[in-house]
């Protein structure tokens, strides 16, 4: 596999997805993940690695260590190409040097955007890492548990959160879009809240009766929106069901899924509490699933929030020094 520059602006209709690796023992799990989602829309692959330099140090990297740092990480990306599913697949390898948030903040400028996927190093750190991501502009971020394995039944079973938001819509668009590629069934799953009318002091005969018509208005919305999702999925060809449940959303749906046990989740990463949240990249009920993250999870982002991240003059000026050592970032000659 040789190594080359691989720019997401040659294709303005083939986004490509970027398995970001470091390294350990996750990164094959990233890699098979994001091989069989590349292989589904027949997109171009990327295995990438970004070098941190220490920025506490006013000198560049030395060069030998640096070499020795790159065919290190290109040696083990290289092996992971032989342990994918699909040995056809031809990754393209990019190691780079500096800021990672840079990199992947001008990578996130192509449109279509990019698939980024990522591992979950523990679970606390899933909706940290994710934030981090939509903050740089990311609207596509499929986050693999530990423990994931290739998917090997013939029919995938996609579990989609649905509130009826523009933002759901835009996760319900994706799996359409998958499982107009590969057989699939989707499992939309809707949850009303069990927060009712606000009560002071113990509830009186009035506030139970209207507790019981906020109720009763509730499910017979909830019905009649996932019966007309339901529907125009069926129009479309798809297997679809659907289920509507009622509590916490975030207990709710990490039971559902649990239940389940879905091959993948696709899902919005704000939803119709987007008022009271307007601020953050990530809502409260997809940073409670990512942090028990139990099957593969595509969050589906608004790209509104970018923030170009400060990029240090040390950095860029590292990155004119790698630029000249060009050949260093090249598989090493046969003796």
């Amino acid at each position: 596999m040789t190594v080359s520059a691989f720019s997401f602006r040659d294709s303005a209709t083939t986004p490509a997805v970027i398995a970001c690796l470091d390294g350990t023992a996750r990164s094959r799990e990233v890699a098979e993940a994001a091989a069989g989602y590349a292989q589904w829309f027949g997109r171009p692959l990327v295995f990438y690695h970004a070098i941190e330099f220490d920025r506490s140090r006013a000198t560049p990297p030395d060069p030998l260590e640096w070499h020795f740092k790159r065919n290190a990480m290109r040696e083990n990306l290289e092996s992971l190409q032989a342990c994918l599913p699909n040995p056809a697949m031809q990754p393209e390898i990019q190691i780079e040097g500096g800021s990672w948030q840079a990199a992947l903040f001008e990578r996130n400028l192509a449109r279509p955007a990019p698939m980024i996927v990522v591992g979950a190093s523990r679970q606390q750190d899933s909706g940290v890492l994710t934030r981090s991501l939509l903050e740089l502009g990311a609207q596509h971020i499929l986050v693999v548990p530990r423990g994931y394995r290739t998917l090997g039944t013939p029919r995938l079973r996609i579990a989609i959160p649905v509130d009826g938001s523009d933002f759901a819509e835009a996760a319900l668009a994706q799996a359409i879009d998958i499982a107009r590629t590969v057989p699939a069934e989707l499992l939309l799953v809707h949850v009303m809240s069990s927060r009712g009318v606000e009560k002071f002091g113990l509830p009186g005969s009035s506030d139970l009766a209207l507790q019981k018509q906020v109720e009763e208005h509730n499910e017979k919305a909830a019905c009649t929106f996932l019966e007309a999702t339901l529907r125009r999925l069926q129009n479309l060809g798809l297997a679809a069901r659907s289920q509507c449940l009622k509590g916490d959303p975030r207990t709710r749906l990490e039971e559902f899924i649990a239940q389940e046990t879905p091959d993948m989740v696709i899902m919005s990463t704000r939803g119709q509490g987007f008022n009271s949240c307007a601020q953050l990249p990530l809502g409260s009920t997809a940073s409670y699933l990512l942090d028990r993250l139990s099957a593969p999870t595509i969050l589906v982002g608004s790209g509104k929030d970018a923030v170009r991240p400060a990029v240090e003059p040390s950095i860029a000026h590292y990155r004119l020094l790698d630029n000249a050592r060009g050949p260093l970032n090249s598989s090493p000659a046969t003796a």
